[in-house]
């Protein structure tokens, strides 16, 4: 029914099986059908943000983020109020200190992987190595608050790795050899591993809650939040690991 030389966008309509063209110069398509920049401009925004590892970092560093402090206002905010309760989630102790140390770290290398990415298959190599290398101080900041929480297997096996891993590939000299080919995607897949043993240690912790005759389901809430943003990080990981082996560093 149209020109193919035609750029408006086809589509059909469900109802009477008839094709609309979604251009201003076809007066038979209906108004409400046409797409407008105003509403494909934040869905393109949205897109472009959550494209590559940069943007699954942060999606779920928000989401952890936020969850957290709805979880803590919605359990405190009532005897203490909102602002105490917010506080004591951020800084109430050395552990909640550190612990948003390594968020806001981590939201800075988030944003250094998309840019590493955007717009790309195969990474910026130096943009995508500083996010290791912030993302490695970050990992340290987490190390930390997860001893000050009393943590200590997570401390060492989990932020050993990530620390490892992300330390390691930030300052790897580039080489084009085979053996340095072998180490980036070693130090890579050791962060894919660190994310194991927190995933199952939440695991663990939602079906002990489940199964606990005197603990309220909802108490599960945010250990299930965090295993889903887990999953949002080891995707990130994964995307780098898939991106060290197709440049071959």
């Amino acid at each position: 029914m149209n020109n193919p030389n035609d750029r408006g966008i086809t589509f059909t309509d469900h109802c009477d099986h008839r094709e609309y063209v979604s251009r201003p110069d076809y007066p038979d398509t209906p108004a409400w059908r046409r797409p407008t920049e105003a509403a494909s401009a934040p869905r393109a925004f949205l897109g472009g943000r959550l494209a590559g590892p940069g943007g699954m970092y942060n999606l779920g560093n928000a989401i952890a983020l936020f969850s957290g402090l709805a979880v803590q206002i919605a359990q405190n905010g009532s005897d203490t109020g909102p602002v105490a309760a917010v506080y004591a989630y951020l800084f109430g102790n050395p552990g909640a200190t550190w612990l948003t140390v390594a968020m806001l770290i981590f939201f800075v290398g988030g944003e250094v992987y998309h840019r590493a990415w955007a717009g790309r298959t195969i990474p910026d190599q130096r943009l995508n190595r500083l996010g290791d290398l912030i993302s490695s101080v970050g990992a340290l900041a987490i190390t930390a608050a997860l001893i000050q929480l009393g943590d200590l297997f997570l401390a060492v096996i989990a932020g050993t790795l990530l620390t490892g891993g992300k330390l390691g590939t930030a300052v790897l000299p580039e080489r084009p050899t085979a053996l340095n080919r072998k180490v980036q995607q070693g130090l890579r897949s050791a962060v894919v591993l660190s994310r194991f043993p927190s995933l199952i240690t939440l695991a663990a912790t939602v079906v002990h809650i489940m199964m606990s005759s005197g603990l309220s389901p909802t108490e599960a809430i945010l250990p299930t939040i965090m295993m889903f943003c887990f999953g949002l990080w080891l995707s990130a990981d994964l995307l780098l690991l898939k991106g060290a082996k197709a440049v071959g560093c």
